[in-house]
């Protein structure tokens, strides 16, 4: 039996999505850097040099959770405080990132039913 590719590009959005945040310098979400997707598990390290807080702009899909990083990485322990369910409730919600050495996340990762390890 052969799957069409036109039934695969059908069903692509239901099987990924993602959440979309705005990236901010300041850890209020008042000085925006720019507007980035974060789809279901991946990894983004942009923009350089990092931001100190974010804001949850359209929900993500269904259990995924969003953790900013310290490093270029997505790698355990995430930022604390820095964790969020992209869910619609959530939406709006501003995430200080500033528990990290220089005060900035430098990576933002997004997973289904992230643990929200904190260091």
């Amino acid at each position: 039996m052969q799957i069409s590719t036109l039934a695969i590009m059908a069903l692509a959005p239901f099987l990924s999505s993602a959440a979309i945040v705005n990236l901010y310098h300041d850890t209020a979400c008042k000085d925006l850097i720019q507007q980035v997707n974060v789809w279901d598990n991946s990894c983004c390290d942009w923009p350089k040099p990092g931001w100190g807080s974010y804001k949850l702009m359209t929900r993500g899909g269904w259990l995924q959770t969003l953790t900013s990083y310290p490093g270029n990485v997505c790698v355990y322990p995430g930022v604390k405080g820095g964790c969020v369910a992209a869910t619609e409730d959530m939406v709006g919600s501003c995430m200080r990132t500033n528990e990290t050495s220089d005060g900035l996340s430098h990576s933002i990762g997004s997973t289904v039913l992230d643990f929200c390890v904190y260091n």
